[in-house]
């Protein structure tokens, strides 16, 4: 039986091609996940970067109106959707980070959000508590009687959307007014469970809402995973 098809290739040769194919896909698609993961966390990272000097101008600028200098802690998107004098939102933020923002905060003064997506596999919130416990959301010298800004602090982290390193990131970052920004692995952990330390009734699925305590304490206030780092 002659086994040459029409077209040149045995039987045995196109089974080693296809055999070649698939091993090359199996090497190339763990590779395009892996790509795809680092440029999602490179944007979260960069992403904090770009608000710090945001927030620098908003308190310097008292760009909420309420005759003191502070910045804005209730929310990320409330950097967009915050009303000026014009009645029109400020637009600090894009309005693409606005709408990756997990907890969006709502009052006077703020325009309504939009549809809530992540923002290239990533969650964006307001941190709750620093180092020390202490609020990071306090009421300013205004008519609302929300507390929504501080006079010295804020934290803002970012967090996957999905714990599937082929459809998200796997590391968390947190960044305060000194504009230092850290992270640390999450591999591993699914979504839900108990939240950090000063998070009772909060819901969230692994965002780092507290300051962590120093390494070996007790009471770290963070997520059970890998030691924290600086991201330079």
């Amino acid at each position: 039986m002659n086994a040459r098809r029409s077209g040149g290739f045995t039987i045995i040769e196109l089974a080693l091609v296809c055999a070649i194919l698939l091993l090359l896909t199996a090497i190339s698609i763990p590779a395009m996940y892996a790509s795809r993961q680092s440029a999602n966390e490179a944007l979260a990272a960069s992403t904090l970067r770009t608000i710090h000097p945001i927030q620098t101008a908003f308190r310097q600028g008292d760009l909420d109106r309420n005759g003191q200098a502070d910045f804005w802690t209730l929310d990320v998107g409330g950097l967009h959707r915050l009303l000026g004098p014009d009645g029109a939102p400020l637009n600090l933020v894009s309005a693409e980070i606005a709408a990756a923002d997990a907890c969006p905060g709502t009052g006077p003064g703020l325009a309504p959000g939009g549809e809530h997506r992540a923002l290239r596999g990533y969650h964006f919130r307001s941190m709750l508590l620093d180092r020390a416990g202490r609020a990071l959301q306090v009421d300013g010298p205004d008519a609302d009687t929300l507390a929504r800004e501080h006079p010295d602090r804020f934290g803002f982290t970012a967090y996957p959307a999905v714990w599937d390193s082929s459809r998200g990131g796997a590391w968390v970052f947190i960044m305060m007014e000194d504009g230092q920004i850290w992270t640390r692995n999450l591999s591993g952990r699914g979504p839900g469970g108990a939240g950090p330390a000063g998070t009772t009734g909060v819901a969230v699925d692994g965002g780092q809402l507290t300051w962590p305590g120093p390494a070996g304490s007790t009471d770290l206030k963070e997520l059970p995973s890998g030691p924290w780092q600086i991201v330079h």
